[in-house]
């Protein structure tokens, strides 16, 4: 009857040692977790800061004032070359002069 006693509470021991063991573990899961979700939410934030800046910076007024400040001029008949590609098809390369 002894064993019996002590086995049962060995095993009442063991349960409660895993059952608080699973509990840390889901606690900390938990907290990685909404590490995780905050870094995401500033990861997406940045992004679109950085889209922002992007649209700005090449948006067709400052397009039209870059390109007017270092005297380039917009080429209104472009010629192209075909070139054969084993990996893509047909490309088309501008033509340098």
């Amino acid at each position: 009857m002894n064993y019996a006693i002590a086995g049962l509470v060995a095993m009442s021991l063991l349960a409660s040692f895993f059952v608080i063991f699973s509990y840390n573990r889901s606690v900390n899961l938990e907290h990685e977790i909404s590490v995780a979700e905050l870094s995401i939410r500033k990861f997406q934030t940045d992004k679109a800061q950085l889209q922002d800046k992007m649209f700005v910076l090449l948006s067709d007024v400052n397009l039209k004032k870059f390109s007017s400040d270092r005297n380039l001029v917009e080429e209104k008949n472009p010629q192209y070359i075909k070139t054969s590609a084993r990996n893509g098809g047909e490309l088309a390369v501008s033509q340098t002069r």
